[in-house]
């Protein structure tokens, strides 16, 4: 179950990555491309560690 949503979540996302490729090609430059990933390598980093502790905190309250 959890698979076939990732999967559909994986096409919307390309479907989208596409859609803002073909309208606004000059915002993939690589000065952009590498602060977008910066900026999603912090935010990713951030939900781990905020999954992390609520997953210590569940196991901690059992």
């Amino acid at each position: 179950m959890m698979e076939g949503f990732a999967f559909i979540g994986i096409i919307l996302f390309g479907f989208f990555a596409y859609q803002m490729y073909s309208r606004f090609p000059d915002q993939f430059s690589t000065e952009n491309v590498n602060r977008s990933i910066l900026v999603f390598g912090v935010l990713m980093l951030f939900l781990i560690l905020i999954i992390g502790l609520a997953v210590l905190n569940i196991r901690a309250s059992v």
